[in-house]
Order: structure tokens, then C-alpha cells, then sequence
């Protein structure tokens, strides 16, 4: 929303399956830490007051099938501060990688 640094007007066409459900799916799945830095949920909520976020690898306006843009292997867990880098990278046109993860 509006609030949000990366915020650029409008809704974000995540569509169907981006839901709680799907965001925990991820976090669990990524052992509920930043896959970039490592800060565990616990940590990020003792300084952020939010859960992890749950940051799509191609951009989710990217993907037309709501099915595509959500799926698992299209997500991954970080942290406030690196997703925030990782936006800044992809708008720079630099792709993020670790182990073997890139995004675009």
C-alpha cells in the first residue's frame, strides 16, 4: 500500500493463491528465515512488528497465469530490508542469486 517504499500506485495483480495460507506455506518451506541474510522470523518480528515477507522471483506482473505467478517455486521468504534491496536490484535490472535462487 501506499506506506510501502516500493509502493507504486494501484493493486498488485497477485490474484488467486496469494493468500496467508500460501505466504506461511513459503515461510515454513524456507525454514521461516530470510533466504538472503538468514533473520529468522522471530528476530524480524522483535524489530519490524511483521511476519517475514514473501517476495515473488519474476515480478508478479510479469506472470499472467495467477496459478504460475503464485506457485511455490516463484516464492521465496526475506526479510523487510533485503526484500527491499531485492526490489531495488530487479527495478536496476540486477538479479539477486543465492544458492542457485535468482530472480528476475
Amino acid at each position: 500500500g501506499p506506506e510501502n517504499p516500493n509502493w507504486r500506485g494501484g493493486e498488485a495483480p497477485y490474484g488467486p493463491g496469494w493468500n496467508a495460507s500460501k505466504r506461511r506455506q513459503v515461510r515454513e518451506r524456507d525454514g521461516y528465515e530470510c533466504s538472503d541474510c538468514g533473520t529468522t522470523q522471530a528476530e524480524h518480528k522483535a524489530e519490524h512488528d511483521e511476519k517475514l515477507h514473501v517476495h515473488h522471483l519474476i515480478k508478479a506482473r510479469a506472470i499472467d497465469d495467477p496459478e504460475e505467478r503464485n506457485a511455490p517455486e516463484n516464492l521465496i521468504t526475506l526479510c523487510r530490508v533485503c526484500h527491499q534491496r531485492w526490489e531495488r536490484l530487479s527495478e536496476a535490472g540486477i538479479r539477486p542469486q543465492i544458492d542457485g535462487v535468482t530472480a528476475d
